[in-house]
């Protein structure tokens, strides 16, 4: 997680500082640049699944949408 968070905190994406009451723990928190890339990023993900699902119909869409979260929640069990 640390070396993550340094990778991160060199690309200047998220700012890290030393919590007051607990100075063992850091508070890490997305940069003005990190909230901008996270924009983009979601932005383009919207785009390629936007073209990825064209075929589908909005119920189709969300029918699809909840069987890969509950996918996804079983293997976050496991």
């Amino acid at each position: 997680m640390v070396c993550l968070l340094n990778d991160l905190e060199e690309s200047e994406l998220v700012v890290r500082r030393r919590d007051r009451a607990d100075r063992r723990r850091a508070i890490v928190q997305l940069s003005e640049m990190g909230e901008r890339t996270l924009r983009e990023v979601d932005a383009a993900v919207e785009v390629v699944e936007q073209e990825m699902l064209i075929g589908l119909d909005p119920d189709e869409r969300s029918t699809l949408h909840r069987l890969l979260s509950r996918l996804h929640c079983g293997f976050a069990e496991e």
